[in-house]
């Protein structure tokens, strides 16, 4: 089975490019509050039972830049990045589960917060809509032919937790995520369509949600 032709470097330097214009923005209009924190992520199930292909648990790291437009309301440019691994178990092609390829998303969304005080104890719920970049690396190359291509989805997300308010200009949050990317990961991209050979590629789901929770620093300005 051939897979798609790689064009890393060039979905990379798009990727970097939309970085760049994202974090340019945020710092041209002046963000009034940040926040930065870093969590587990519990994995999740692309397909199948006893045959499927998963993405293993793994770690978290976020930012976001926040504008408030009343008293409870806050709108978010948001970013996150997972790094963790493709894993597959497959009874024709890998009788055990193995590591099909290291992984790496990244997630770019608009969100909108709700706080539901204004006091020292401020819980809260949100939700957003944006895209997830997905790079593969180290293939399993007794298993796929050639490299696997990046992936880029449309996705969204809910959060929600509560900040602890040290002071004025400074929290501690803890927070609740789940990333909803729309037809996984591109998996055609993996497959080239041609699913033979493949049981753990049967019964694809069209959305794999994925749980996370973490914990960091809010600043006000």
């Amino acid at each position: 089975m051939k897979l798609f032709k790689n064009n890393k470097i060039m979905n990379n330097t798009v990727k970097l490019i939309l970085f760049a214009l994202v974090f340019q923005s945020a710092f041209m209009i002046k963000a009034q509050e940040i926040d930065i924190n870093y969590g587990y992520q519990f994995g999740t199930k692309f397909s199948g039972d006893s045959d499927y292909l998963s993405i293993d648990a793994g770690n978290q790291l976020g930012v976001s830049f926040g504008w408030s437009f009343s008293d409870n309301t806050v709108a978010q440019i948001t970013y996150n990045r997972h790094s963790s691994a493709l894993l597959i178990k497959d009874r024709d092609v890998s009788p055990s589960e193995s590591k099909l390829a290291d992984l790496t998303a990244n997630w770019i969304m608009l969100t909108g917060i709700y706080y539901f005080s204004d006091g020292n104890i401020t819980p809260f719920v949100g939700g957003g809509a944006g895209y997830a970049f997905v790079n593969f690396e180290n293939e399993n190359r007794t298993i796929v032919d050639e490299g696997i291509d990046t992936a880029t989805r449309i996705a969204f997300s809910l959060k929600g937790g509560v900040t602890f308010w040290l002071g004025e200009h400074i929290g501690l949050k803890a927070q609740a995520d789940l990333f909803l990317p729309v037809n996984g990961f591109n998996l055609d991209a993996i497959f080239n369509e041609d699913y033979d050979g493949f049981r753990s590629a049967e019964n694809i789901r069209p959305i794999s949600p994925y749980f996370g929770l973490n914990g960091g620093m809010v600043f006000r300005f």
